[in-house]
């Protein structure tokens, strides 16, 4: 099946690219939930962060450049996690 994602292009299933971290070891599940546990906690700390500088009424505007930044760093971010895979370890909790 063909498709324009650039994440699932051939070269991702075809074992080409080896990961930075080969010899970790096979995924489990508890590893999986371990790791998204982390990252929503991260998600909620800074999410909750934003919404108190916005939701504290006294000034609203101190949350804009926050969220402004963080959508622009977010999408710088998340093109080096899909084309550089082996820093993925390292891009996933910023």
């Amino acid at each position: 099946m063909r498709s324009g994602n650039p994440a699932l292009g051939e070269k991702t299933f075809d074992g080409s690219m080896a990961r930075a971290d080969a010899g970790a070891g096979v995924m489990t599940i508890q590893g999986a939930i371990n790791k998204t546990t982390i990252l929503m906690v991260i998600l909620l700390l800074a999410g909750g962060y934003t919404w108190s500088l916005f939701a504290n009424g006294e000034n609203p505007e101190a949350a804009k450049p926050w969220m402004i930044g963080g959508a622009i760093a977010g999408f710088v971010l998340a093109l080096v996690t899909i084309f550089v895979r082996k820093a993925s370890p390292f891009t996933a909790p910023l």
